[in-house]
Formats: structure tokens, sequence, C-alpha cells
């Protein structure tokens, strides 16, 4: 006997992509790092269940608005991670001058 393996179509899985992706970048607007990364493993799966479903070849054309969408977002958030990395070593930068010239004044 054969087993019938049910998959659901490949349309759901690119919406639940896109579902969390803007989960993702309404985290990363509000700095909330932890949390994004933990939503981008379950959209990681998500992604690989969209990617290995046998019908994915068929099923991409209907999905580029939606994989667009999905680009998009990523691209914020990319930006945004990069802005937040930006001012994190810009304010380490200026906690190092802090730190000479207190070991300055000390030496003196």
């Amino acid at each position: 006997m054969t087993k019938n393996i049910s998959y659901m179509q490949p349309k759901h899985y690119a919406k639940v992509v896109l579902r969390l992706s803007k989960k993702i970048a309404d985290l990363a607007q509000r700095q909330e790092w932890q949390s994004a990364r933990k939503l981008e493993a379950e959209r990681h799966s998500a992604m690989q269940e969209l990617f290995s479903h046998p019908d994915i070849n068929e099923a991409l054309p209907s999905m580029t608005s939606i994989l667009h969408e999905v680009m998009q977002l990523d691209a914020e958030v990319i930006l945004k991670g990069e802005s937040e990395l930006q001012q994190i070593s810009e304010q380490l930068n200026e906690l190092g001058k802090g730190k000479r010239a207190v070991n300055a004044y000390l030496k003196t």
C-alpha cells in the first residue's frame, strides 16, 4: 500500500513566508532583534517547504508578487540592521575615545 502525502499548495507556504517577513520587518523597526531572529528560523522552515514543494515550478509565476514583497521586506530589514550596526559602531568608538581620555587624565 502506498502512502499518499498531502501537501499544502505552494501559494500557502508563500503567504506564510510573507506573513512572517512582515512580522520580522515590524520587529526590526522596533529594534527587537532577538524576537526577529526567532521568527527567522520559523520563516526558514516555511521557505524550505515552499521551495521543496513538488509543484513549485508550476506555481512560481503565480507567486511573483508575493515573493517580490518578501524580497522588499528583506531589503528593509537588512538596511535597518546595517543602520543599527553603524550606530553601535559609532557609540563604541565614542566610548573608546572617552576611555582613552580618562586613561590619559589618570596618567598625568
